[in-house]
């Protein structure tokens, strides 16, 4: 059992409402309530793929991986965003919460990354402040290959004797 896994354990055993955490009075509903706005205020739009087409008529392997990514990330946000809204309304009480809301939820106030982005997401173990960081960079570095669609250049030598023949 790793440290991680054991401080994970008691924190997931310790209670969930604010004045016995000690949060500063915010409840737990209240606490994920607070990071669902910022997650959905942070989030981009979707990759426009058909504009993205109608831009490009080459069709190098560059530009077939470059429109793979932007489905994937909008697989990935479309997901984010369905159930952060799904979970907004049941902290409002204007859906009842599921129990995917429910995992959702627990995952958020225990700065894990919810198993339904994880299905969607590449492999990450970080946890959900930085996995959403590092989502955001990956966003952006992304954005930067589909504006002009050009090979990124590289800024080393590849010498003969690091490459494997095999």
């Amino acid at each position: 059992m790793t440290s991680e896994h054991l401080f994970r354990t008691v924190l997931e055993m310790q209670p969930r409402d604010g004045a016995a955490s000690g949060a500063a009075g915010m409840t737990k509903e209240e606490k994920v309530k607070g990071l669902l706005d910022e997650i959905t205020e942070r989030l981009p739009e979707e990759f426009n793929i058909l504009e993205m087409l109608g831009r490009t008529e080459d069709r190098s392997p560059y530009t077939v991986v470059a429109f793979q990514e932007c489905e994937r990330m909008n697989t990935l946000t479309s997901e984010m965003k369905r159930s952060l809204k799904e979970l907004d309304l049941g902290l409002k009480g204007e859906l009842t919460i599921s129990n995917e809301m429910e995992a959702t939820m627990n995952s958020l106030f225990l700065d894990k990354v919810p198993d339904n982005w994880t299905a969607r997401a590449y492999p990450s173990l970080l946890p959900l402040g930085a996995w959403f960081a590092d989502l955001q960079l990956r966003i952006k570095e992304l954005e930067g290959w589909v504006t002009d669609f050009t090979l990124p250049m590289l800024s080393g030598w590849l010498d003969s004797s690091t490459l494997s023949p095999s």
